[in-house]
């Protein structure tokens, strides 16, 4: 019996395609302006995806005056997490 299965690491470029509408409904549903930065982070928070590195270098970029948010996304990133909530707090992250 085989117990092992290759589950590629990839994205369908063509399901995930930039959408001008979509990106224009997203920015406006989250209050972020269309000159600013927007950054997702699409992975769970666990040490191997390194949301501290991510966390401060979002941080550097607004102490260098740039307009930036960012969307974590996946469980595990919402407001039960205590450990992401102490990392976006200690950086001044909050909202």
């Amino acid at each position: 019996m085989n117990r092992a299965a290759h589950i590629p690491n990839d994205i369908d470029v063509e399901r995930f395609k930039p959408d001008a509408g979509k990106r224009f409904a997203v920015r406006a549903e989250l209050g972020v302006q269309e000159s600013d930065l927007l950054i997702g982070l699409p992975a769970w928070f666990d040490l191997m995806k390194d949301h501290v590195n991510f966390l401060t270098a979002l941080r550097r970029l607004m102490d260098q005056g740039k307009n930036a948010s960012c969307v974590l996304v996946v469980a595990g990133t919402g407001q039960e997490n205590s450990m992401l909530g102490e990392l976006l707090e200690a950086r001044g992250l909050q909202n």
